[in-house]
């Protein structure tokens, strides 16, 4: 029978070139056959593989019987759906604002299937690539029988082409990717949902930029069909927009599992958590929470949002920092490859065994990463399978279905990971949840950093409890008092909005007022200062209302990335209308010249 080339290869221990000759021989026929990549086996092994999911065949699960704000919420969706596509206005986005483990996604479900049998189609978007491989197996199962196509830039290019030709031609009833899905020729397209619209991964840092969510909501409105923007943690614009009547709000605010949201400890943080040998950085609490955990035989997630293995390599004699040659950055520390790594140009060294500067030979390695992190349970919980879930353990597709897929089977007792373990994962045997420090992103030189350190909390905080055992969340802290750390830990959203808006408004910042981010950069300092200085007087020159105002140029808070020098001015208006409008007086256009490049990146979703 037929198998597919890599398989056979594989298995045979064979050459292409064995085959080839096979082939020309008459012994092999060699054909090309479409293959269905959400049907691809996700682990590789020495036998000719079944190219079919393991339940492709399951029969579905019982449907569940929704609560009382799933069924509103629904009701209100199916109200946005009976509207007439031909009225001059679009129904009002929906923003979903509901608690972790609330059961949006089975609202999601009952919406997609009414439009599906219906006849129209549906496009859902998430944050993540590594929420697709899950997402993709529960809507599978939520809606048997609905064909379904998937988008992310893991799949190969001829996978996303045949399938995107699938799409266009209305062989698809539901599209599930990342941000680009958006731009997906839907037919007859009834229904839009945004998953987690909180997520800045919807953001498209390179050209084209643009933001998947705020596309998603265009687009719906053009089409003038509903979307649903779902979030337990919503961002500020889009909880605004819902307060102040731009966006329809339905809240969720209780769990559809058996119990309620987890319980939350905090444990400050002091000087042992810096200890040489790694002992502070799980605390007495947090400990004692995983060896009761692995008695019961349950699962834990541990989140830092630090890969490697050491965060720097420093001389304690002269206060050296190793930094990369490219970039104005502190090189990691990865021990698994032994090496010293720019996270920003990727640039590789090996450690030195001394200091350049004073060629002392005890250079000392401090800061933690994830690595560091999973070697240190190992050692502390020797009998515990504990495993990693970063962009280091993560090459490609398949080594990510592995790992959830390891986890998810519970043959993984501890998994340490960044945020990509942080949101949309429903894992049932998880009942603990540690937060190795919460202050992570807390004092960074963005106006978001307290929103974003209140939704990451939030959301690795929900990962617990979700099936029949009662979760419990340790977070670490050094500022344990800072509101978003303490209203994360009380998982109280509204009050976080009404503290953080306050400042947002005093400053004019989102919602209050559109930003743009002029970034000039290039690999002579003076150059990308100059060009700055040039735009900026621009800017002011045209700049009439007291309503607009250009602040800068000044140095990134990265200065030097890729041996490029940048220098940037940040332009805040009232509104998109007018911010455009001073853009195209001060001709401030992007793109490339001789001796720098401009980067106009409005509504960004990163100072740095």
């Amino acid at each position: 029978g037929p198998h597919p080339r890599p398989a056979l290869l594989q298995a045979s221990g064979a050459t292409s070139d064995a085959l080839r000759r096979l082939a020309e021989r008459g012994f092999v026929e060699i054909v090309r056959e479409r293959v269905d990549p959400l049907m691809a086996p996700t682990k590789s092994s020495n036998h000719l593989a079944d190219p079919t999911d393991d339940d492709a065949d399951a029969p579905p699960p019982p449907q569940l019987e929704l609560h009382e704000d799933q069924d509103k919420a629904l009701r209100a969706i199916d109200e946005a759906l009976d509207l007439d596509a031909d009225t001059e206005t679009a129904p009002l986005p929906i923003l979903l604002h509901g608690v972790t483990g609330s059961g949006k996604t089975e609202v999601y479900l009952r919406a997609l299937d009414r439009v599906v049998r219906e006849g129209g189609r549906g496009l859902v978007l998430v944050p993540e690539i590594s929420l697709t491989p899950q997402t993709v197996r529960r809507f599978r199962e939520g809606l048997p029988g609905v064909r379904l196509a998937v988008q992310h830039s893991m799949l190969g290019a001829r996978a996303r082409t045949e399938q995107w030709r699938d799409i266009q031609a209305g062989q698809v009833d539901v599209v599930i990717g990342a941000r680009s899905a958006i731009f997906a020729p839907v037919p007859d397209l009834r229904l839009i949902v945004v998953d987690e619209e909180h997520e800045p991964s919807y953001k498209q840092e390179s050209s084209p930029r643009y933001n998947g969510r705020d596309v998603a909501v265009m687009r719906a409105n053009m089409l003038r069909i509903p979307i649903v923007l779902g979030s337990a943690t919503p961002s500020l614009e889009s909880y605004h927009n819902a307060r102040t009547g731009r966006y329809r709000l339905l809240e969720m605010p209780r769990r559809a599992t058996p119990h309620d949201l987890p319980t939350v400890s905090m444990v400050p943080l002091g000087k042992e958590f810096y200890s040489v040998n790694g002992s502070g950085l799980v605390s007495g609490p947090l400990d004692h929470q995983i060896r009761q955990c692995l008695k019961r035989k349950e699962q834990t997630i541990l989140f830092l949002n630090r890969r490697g293995f050491s965060t720097y390599l420093h001389c304690p004699s002269c206060g050296f920092v190793f930094k990369c040659i490219s970039c104005d950055i502190a090189l990691t520390y990865h021990r698994g490859e032994h090496a010293l790594r720019c996270h920003y140009c990727d640039a590789r060294q090996s450690p030195p065994s001394e200091c350049p500067e004073c060629t002392f030979r005890g250079l000392r390695r401090s800061g933690v990463g994830t690595e560091k992190v999973a070697e240190l349970l190992s050692n502390q919980f020797p009998d515990a399978r504990v495993g990693r879930l970063d962009r280091d353990s993560v090459k490609n597709d398949k080594s990510l279905r592995a790992i959830l897929d390891d986890f998810s089977r519970g043959d993984i007792d501890i998994l340490v990971g960044t945020q990509m373990i942080a949101k949309g994962h429903d894992f049932p045997r998880v009942s603990l949840v540690g937060v190795i420090t919460a202050d992570t992103g807390l004092h960074f030189p963005d106006f978001r950093a307290a929103e974003r350190t209140f939704q990451i909390i939030t959301q690795v905080s929900g990962r617990a409890g979700r099936g029949e055992n009662p979760g419990k969340v340790v977070v670490q802290s050094f500022s344990p008092d800072h509101y978003a750390i303490d209203l994360a830990v009380q998982s109280d959203y509204r009050a976080f909005y009404e503290r953080e808006v306050d400042s947002r408004q005093t400053l004019a910042y989102p919602p209050f007022g559109r930003i743009a981010k002029v970034l000039v950069q290039s690999e002579r300092e003076e150059r990308a200062r100059k060009l700055a200085d040039d735009i900026a007087a621009r800017l002011r020159t045209v700049t009439s209302s007291e309503s607009i105002s250009v602040l800068g140029p000044a140095a990134s808070p990265i200065a030097r990335i890729q041996d490029r020098h940048r220098f940037q001015i940040l332009v805040k208006a009232a509104n998109a209308r007018d911010l455009g409008a001073l853009l195209r007086q001060a001709n401030v256009q992007a793109g490339g010249r001789t001796t720098a490049e401009v980067v106009v990146d409005v509504d960004p979703q990163s100072m740095l």
